[in-house]
């Protein structure tokens, strides 16, 4: 009995095909109407279905592989489970020519027809596969020419001032294609949309900061709402949020629409992904605020932007401990923050450190991990803690430099005990030899037989691997010894220097940009434990303090500070 052969539909359609003639549907028919009548099983040459194949929305640029339905179709064609592929037309499979070769390739190598009820493709013969890379490459071409016609009719649109489809600021509304003032009414203020935007102009040339305007309006249940229109069914689609966002604040504020001009930017008909060439296209709408009123909002934000570590900070509003501080509960960095004075009252300023995955912080956004230990640390105390362990380090130099010498001796002492041990060893090992060539001796004189003889090598090969494996022990930590010395060496040349450079960066009027330069090779590392204490590395010390107070900043008030354990010399 002749095997019935195995046929599948492939079908598929762009994103932008889905608006012109061609649809999964349209296609899925054709195939039906075309080929069912090979499904029946009294014809002759009756074929088995093998299924239908959908990608709908993929570009036909795409490899199979790459393509959710095409990838399975590829899979059984592998299997051996497919012998017809059935498309409406070629360009189904295929819109670029690289694809297409693909394609022909592994579908002639693994004898797969391919049949289309408009093409005859065929793809056993070289002339065959190269028509069909063909077909495949005037599509693209075809495609190509429909996307430049677009962009030319978006662009005579836009210069034309229409309103081309896509999210609509806030504020105004499409009429006749045109962006309007909205006159939509906000109940709960009682003033419409274009009349609150010009509100948030005014508020923030005032002074008063956007995340200040955010809690207003969360305070008086205004949701937040975005607009799409599109352009070809007249209809507006509507996202609504219940509370604002600074980011949608910023947007408004930043957006130049406003003072009455709204610039578009598309690329020019004839470029392409690799080389874009800008068009802006300026159009006149509706005035929301005058130029002045935007210049102001603007210049006013600056006054609410931190100027830590800028370049023109003012040298009090410098973390000293940047890049140094990890948080012990979560390993990330902790990062400077500064929180101005409030109204009304007496006290300064304050600096503190945040662990940069703290709730509501944007890495635990993104990443969805919130630390859980002592996310905020008092900059101020944390920093003149460290600070205070340097003076300790110069006001007792000597004891530095005793340890450090100290070291150096006992390393020295060792290394001459192991010159004696490899001595010794050499010795050993040569005495082995001269065993070895006695055996040979011995077997050629017949005082040894020959299994002797291999037994007395074999234990004399071991105790001479033995020998030589502590030997070479002996001289890799000689090796250690003498780099360490290198290191203590270098390190008394440090603190030397340290003791003599610290009295004059310590002092009250020395840059704090320039302390911070210079603690930047000093401190290695400063981690803030779950236990609520302070660990550090500095250049000759490893020391832990109880930081329970340096948190009182942000939280209720706790013990004072007090330092546990002793100075650790050379402790890298």
């Amino acid at each position: 009995m002749t095997r019935r052969e195995r046929r599948a539909f492939y079908e598929r359609v762009s994103t932008d095909e889905q608006s012109e003639r061609d649809t999964i549907r349209a296609q899925d028919k054709v195939l039906h109407k075309t080929y069912d009548h090979c499904f029946d099983e009294k014809a002759e040459t009756s074929s088995v279905f093998a299924g239908t194949f959908r990608d709908d929305g993929v570009s036909g640029t795409i490899p199979m592989d790459q393509r959710p339905d095409g990838s399975r179709m590829m899979a059984m064609i592998r299997r051996g489970e497919i012998d017809i592929v059935c498309v409406s037309r070629s360009d189904r499979l295929a819109r670029d020519r690289g694809v297409a070769e693909a394609i022909a390739e592994e579908f002639s190598g693994r004898e797969i027809r391919i049949e289309s009820p408009n093409e005859h493709i065929d793809l056993t013969s070289p002339a065959g596969r190269l028509q069909f890379a063909i077909m495949c490459a005037f599509s693209h071409f075809e495609r190509e020419i429909i996307r430049d016609r677009t962009m030319a009719g978006r662009e005579t649109h836009a210069q034309n001032g229409e309103f081309i489809n896509g999210p609509i600021p806030f504020g105004y509304d499409v009429k006749n294609s045109v962006l309007v003032r909205s006159e939509r009414i906000i109940k709960e203020l009682g003033i419409t949309e274009a009349d609150l935007v010009v509100e948030i102009y005014e508020r923030c040339a005032n002074g008063e900061s956007l995340l200040s305007i955010m809690r207003w309006l969360r305070a008086a249940g205004v949701p937040s709402i975005k607009r799409y229109y599109n352009k070809k069914s007249e209809k507006y689609k509507e996202l609504v949020w219940p509370r604002w966002q600074h980011s949608r604040l910023l947007d408004i504020v930043n957006n130049e629409i406003y003072m009455g001009q709204r610039v578009l930017k598309y690329n020019k008909v004839g470029s392409n992904k690799y080389k874009s060439t800008p068009a802006p296209i300026v159009q006149i709408v509706p005035a929301l605020v005058t130029r002045d009123l935007f210049e102001r909002a603007k210049e006013a934000r600056q006054k609410h932007i931190s100027n830590f570590n800028s370049p023109r900070r003012s040298e009090d509003y410098v973390y000293l401990l940047t890049g140094k501080l990890v948080c012990g509960s979560c390993g990330f960095n902790m990062i400077g923050n500064y929180q101005k004075p409030r109204k009304g009252h007496h006290n300064e300023g304050r600096v503190y450190y945040a662990c940069s995955h703290a709730r509501g912080r944007t890495n635990a956004r993104r990443t969805g991990e919130v630390c859980s230990g002592p996310v905020y640390v008092m900059g101020d105390k944390l920093e003149e803690l460290i600070l205070e362990r340097i003076d300790d380090i110069v006001a007792r130099p000597d004891r530095v430099l005793e340890s450090i010498r100290a070291q150096q001796l006992e390393r020295h002492g060792s290394v001459g005990q192991n010159e004696a041990q490899k001595k010794a060893l050499r010795q050993r090992l040569a005495a082995l030899d001269r065993g070895r060539a006695g055996l040979a001796d011995l077997v050629s004189s017949g005082d040894l037989t020959a299994d002797e003889f291999r037994a007395k090598t074999a234990t004399n090969a071991s105790e001479a691997a033995e020998v030589r494996r502590e030997l070479e022990l002996l001289e890799s930590e000689d090796t250690l010894a003498e780099a360490l010395f290198g290191q203590l060496r270098d390190a008394e040349q440090l603190l030397t220097t340290l003791t003599v450079e610290w009295p004059r960066v310590r002092a009250a009027d020395y840059p704090r940009v320039a302390l911070r330069d210079f603690l930047k090779p000093l401190i290695q590392r400063v981690v803030i434990r779950k236990d609520r204490t302070v660990a550090w590395t500095i250049l000759f010390d490893n020391r832990s303090v109880d930081s329970a107070k340096l948190c009182n900043f942000v939280s209720v008030g706790r013990p004072s500070i007090h330092l546990i354990g002793s100075l650790v010399a050379a402790s890298r």
